[in-house]
């Protein structure tokens, strides 16, 4: 026994280490064919629309979907599925509202229409603070996947931290959204292959659907409970909205593509992915409150999970494929945020006149400060917040930075009444009214409870109004701060006129994209890649299961394995016939 659990973890190890390598690999060989920023930040504005959406669905979600959204489902069962249910509507209604918007007013950086809408003082503001938000976002995922990590194999938390922190950055370093988006088909595939294995595995440990039916508790069937409420889910969906709409990393996806019709196209398989993976994924925490009761920190259950279930090699797999989903994210707010500092601070401020070869590694820089100081406050967040669950600290800090930088940008792609002024007014509103409430909030509330308690006859829920009515102004006192400025200050006749002409070229009839005439040597065929990647690693599997265990206890991880290879090869010979006939 000791032999074989010792196989098992240099089987999951290698697994592992392995996918790093792949995935690295494509960085290097879009490394040298990144010429210019369109190419770096923007893929050459060829990207085919499904690879986009996937892109799209993976970087909307990460480790933290494993970790606190599967405690969410661990604790309060199915009301975690009615949030990406949610967010699979929204992101329907963010095709119909802004896809096509984006891809017109976008080509290296998402805020370049915000000086011709709002004027050079607001793009500013918006780099500034945006890059922020997310990177303090990007911190609580760095957490969450340094939190699996440590569970499932056994790393200490904080090397494991740093490791996934630094490895992300690299990769993401090299090549730019091309490997971006590549990279997160690879991790798709592997990511679902994984899942789609612990379901079954899950079932088996509960006794069946029918077990899993008997033993489940009452309550856990609900699609809100506990502290998420309709209000909650209410409030926490316009939220999400914001984030869908304007979240840098995300409306990259819509202007990478080469027409209208396919920005819109991107967000609608997006929303199925949303609606469908959305139980497969989280079944197995919710079932997990059947054979793995009382566990004390529940962002822990998904790492606990794979170690009790997966058998040889799969361990590994899902790992990396957990693994993956951070990466994805990551990788795409890292290149986002060199997009902004590269075009909006760098080209703008500093250097206005320099080679496109200039730009592209003035990128690579600033992705390497903006990952580094995300690994650091990861760092610091994982002690300072021990004990938090990772989903209320997300809830904390996207609710004070959120509406203040996503509200003004939606609000000057859809409206031609917020005026610069009131932009500007919304922002700085939002952000100081959101610390004042941050600070002071909680201990009001607290007070009112004193109070309240006595005559109602039991304790108010003080942290279920907390969080939602923190939620609730921010959005308000941003929105009340854009109205207000853009009556006081609704600016001259002159800029009225220049936003109108905008705002008209942004509902014109479609405006489809003809193919950038310089573009011809970093436009790829991403099917062949693809292919060749999860080839690898299913053959990688295989080898590794076969030199670990005997067959007979390989047999899961063997079938997976062979699965992959031939979907691999497919996709390669697939691609072949395709380029043969179109010659």
């Amino acid at each position: 026994m000791g032999e074989t659990q010792s196989n098992l973890v240099v089987a999951d190890y290698v697994l592992v280490v392995g996918f790093f390598v792949v995935m690295l690999a494509i960085g290097i060989y879009f490394a040298g064919r990144m010429r210019d920023m369109k190419d770096y930040f923007a893929g050459g504005k060829q990207v085919p629309w499904w690879l986009s959406s996937v892109s799209y669905w993976m970087s909307s979600f990460s480790a933290f979907a494993f970790v606190a959204l599967s405690a969410m489902a661990y604790k309060h069962g199915f009301v975690a599925v009615t949030m990406w249910w949610i967010i699979a509507a929204l992101t329907v209604l963010t095709g119909h509202l802004v896809a096509a918007r984006w891809r017109r007013v976008a080509t290296t950086s998402p805020l370049e229409f915000v000086e011709q809408r709002y004027g050079v003082v607001m793009r500013q503001g918006l780099s500034y603070l945006g890059g922020v938000l997310i990177v303090l976002d990007d911190a609580t995922k760095i957490v969450a996947i340094g939190m699996v990590v440590s569970v499932s194999l056994g790393f200490p938390t904080m090397g494991a931290i740093l490791a996934c922190g630094l490895i992300m950055l690299t990769y993401t370093l090299l090549g730019g959204l091309w490997a971006v988006l590549i990279t997160d088909m690879v991790q798709f595939i592997v990511m679902l292959t994984a899942v789609i294995v612990l379901v079954p595995l899950t079932l088996i440990r509960v006794g069946g659907v029918a077990g899993f039916v008997e033993k489940l508790p009452e309550d856990a069937w609900a699609l809100t409970g506990g502290k998420y409420t309709l209000t909650f889910l209410s409030v926490l969906g316009f939220l999400q909205l914001l984030n869908l709409s304007t979240r840098w990393s995300l409306v990259q996806r819509f202007y990478a593509v080469p027409s209208d019709a396919d920005a819109r196209k991107v967000c609608y398989l997006a929303a199925v992915l949303f609606f469908v993976v959305a139980p497969v994924l989280l079944f197995p925490a919710i079932a997990a409150s059947i054979f793995l009761p009382g566990e004390g920190n529940p962002d822990r259950i998904y790492g606990l999970l794979c170690r009790e279930l997966l058998p040889v090699g799969m361990l590994g797999m899902l790992v990396a494929a957990i693994f993956s989903a951070t990466m994805s994210s990551l990788s795409s707010d890292y290149n986002a945020v060199a997009s902004v500092l590269t075009t909006d601070v760098y080209k703008r401020l500093v250097v206005r006149s320099a080679s496109d070869r200039h730009y592209v590694a003035a990128g690579r820089v600033f992705t390497l400060i903006v990952g580094l100081v995300t690994v650091g406050i990861a760092l610091a967040m994982a002690k300072l917040a021990e004990g938090t669950l990772l989903f209320d600290l997300m809830v904390m800090i996207f609710t004070l930075l959120g509406p203040p930088t996503m509200l003004p940008v939606l609000a000057g792609l859809l409206s031609r009444r917020v005026s610069g002024a009131g932009a500007l007014c919304g922002m700085v509103t939002g952000v100081v009214v959101g610390l004042v409430a941050g600070f002071f909030g909680s201990a009001l509330l607290y007070l009112l409870d004193t109070i309240a308690a006595p005559l109602v006859g039991h304790a108010v829920a003080v942290e279920e109004i907390s969080e939602t009515a923190f939620m609730t102004i921010s959005i308000a006192s941003t929105t009340v701060g854009l109205i207000v400025g853009s009556i006081l200050w609704p600016g001259s006749s002159k800029t009225r006129e220049r936003v109108r002409r905008f705002l008209t070229g942004l509902t014109a009839r479609e405006i489809p994209q003809a193919a950038s005439p310089d573009s011809g040597d970093t436009k790829v065929s991403p099917v062949p890649i693809v292919g060749a990647a999860v080839a690898v690693l299913g053959g990688l599997l295989l080898v590794v299961v076969l030199a670990s265990v005997p067959i007979g206890q390989g047999t899961c991880s063997l079938v997976v394995g062979s699965s992959m290879l031939v979907l691999g090869s497919g996709l390669i010979v697939l691609s072949w016939l395709y380029r043969r006939g179109s010659a």
